[in-house]
């Protein structure tokens, strides 16, 4: 199941790399989709919500699940 979270700070495709990056540290099966304009990360993941966030947060971008 694809979970969506907004994340505002989201600006450019180097913004996106590197929060797809890190959610591919923590699970590199993960299917990542991000919308740079709407400003959306789709995950579909075995992990929890709070880890996607915390990996999100991490690199320095706000996060709030939809």
């Amino acid at each position: 199941m694809t979970r969506y979270f907004q994340v505002p700070t989201i600006m450019c495709v180097g913004c996106a790399d590197t929060i797809r990056g890190a959610l591919f540290n923590l699970d590199a099966h993960a299917k990542v989709t991000i919308d740079v304009g709407k400003k959306v990360v789709g995950i579909d993941s075995q992990l929890s919500s709070v880890s996607i966030q915390e990996a999100i947060v991490n690199t320095g971008h706000e996060v709030t699940e939809q």
